[in-house]
């Protein structure tokens, strides 16, 4: 089973939120990482936006390694 947990850590500011994020295949956590400042009125639609684009970014900074 495949899991993408998105943990509000509660230290985000007014509408700002700070986000640990888990990948885990079964119990294995396989990635982990993190978003902050996520606008809470882009909705959790928004917060996985946001988290795809910083995975491109991760991405093609290994490419061109």
């Amino acid at each position: 089973m495949l899991v993408v947990a998105f943990h509000n850590d509660g230290t985000g500011g007014e509408g700002m939120g700070n986000y640990n994020i888990t990948v885990q295949i079964n119990h294995k956590v396989i990635h982990s990482d993190r978003i902050e400042n996520h606008d809470r009125s882009s909705g959790w639609e928004g917060l996985i936006q946001k988290y795809a684009k910083q995975l491109e970014v991760v991405q093609s900074d290994n490419i061109t390694q």
